[in-house]
């Protein structure tokens, strides 16, 4: 499993969290990932999207780097205005949905259950004069 981030100080972050068997992480951008063709069977990408200069090109990278018949999860905020314009992006990018679903309440949920970890963390990583 490769965790890919923009950012040094985030990938050196999670190095220090995560220490897991077969988990490692490095610097890369969504737009031009630096894998081979047909590199995994699934890519999970979890609201960063909407800041990437172009998510067609976003998309069209994990397209590439997934293997046939591989698995596409994908989440992130969005008017619902917009979910449409994505739905097809996907498609033009030959995607094919599965399955659609309104996770809001789960996220809710998942950031009480959460948030003491998260605040540990924060006051173990982060100086005190911010």
């Amino acid at each position: 499993m490769t965790g890919v981030d923009l950012s040094a100080s985030n990938i050196a972050f999670c190095q220090k969290q995560h220490i897991v068997p077969q988990l490692n992480f490095c610097i890369g951008d969504a737009e031009c990932l630096q894998f081979a063709d047909y590199s995994f069977d699934a890519v999970v990408n979890v609201e960063s999207s909407h800041c990437y200069a172009s998510i067609e090109n976003f998309f069209a990278e994990v397209f590439r780097v997934l293997r046939p018949n591989g698995h596409f999860l994908f989440t992130d905020f969005r008017p619902k205005a917009d979910i449409n314009k994505i739905q097809k992006l996907l498609e033009n990018s030959g995607f094919k949905i599965l399955k659609s679903e309104k996770i809001t309440g789960n996220v809710m949920k998942a950031m009480d259950i959460e948030n003491e970890r998260k605040l540990t963390i924060i006051n173990e990583n982060v100086p005190k004069y911010l």
